[in-house]
C-alpha cells in the first residue's frame, strides 16, 4: 500500500468508530428481537437476530482492519453506510405507523449513525486527514 493509500488518522478512527457502532447495533438487534421488539415487514424475529449477528461479525472485522483499508475500500464503506442510512430512513417513513416507539428509536439512531459515519469516512478520504 503506498503512502497515498495509507489511511489517515481520521479514516482509521472513523472506521474503528464504524466497527464499534456495528457491534452496538448488532447487539441491539439481537437483544431487541429476543426481547420482543416490534419491527414491521420485511423484518421478523429470525431476520433481526440474523442481521444482528452479521453486524457483530462486521463490527469486529472493521475494528481489526481499520488501519489496513485502502482509499477505495473506505470509499466503498462510506457509500454502503450512506445507502444504509437512506434504506433505513425509507423503511421508517413507509411503515411509520407499524413501528413500536423503541423500534423508531432504533431505526432513527441507525440512520443517523450510518449517515454520520459515511460523512466522516468520506471526508477523511477526500481531505486526506
Amino acid at each position: 500500500m503506498s503512502s497515498r493509500d495509507t489511511p489517515s488518522q481520521l479514516v482509521r478512527q472513523g472506521v474503528r468508530a464504524d466497527g464499534l457502532f456495528e457491534l452496538v447495533l448488532g447487539l441491539a438487534f439481537v437483544v431487541g428481537a429476543l426481547a420482543g421488539l416490534v419491527l414491521p415487514p420485511p423484518a421478523s424475529r429470525p431476520l433481526a437476530v440474523g442481521f444482528g449477528l452479521l453486524l457483530l461479525v462486521v463490527g469486529v472485522a472493521l475494528w481489526l482492519l481499520a488501519a489496513r483499508l485502502g482509499r477505495w475500500q473506505v470509499l466503498g464503506l462510506a457509500w454502503i453506510n450512506g445507502l444504509g442510512a437512506v434504506v433505513f430512513t425509507a423503511w421508517l417513513l413507509l411503515f411509520w405507523t407499524r413501528f413500536s416507539p423503541p423500534g423508531v428509536a432504533l431505526i432513527v439512531s441507525t440512520a443517523v449513525g450510518l449517515a454520520t459515519l459515511a460523512t466522516v469516512e468520506l471526508a477523511g478520504v477526500l481531505l486526506r486527514r
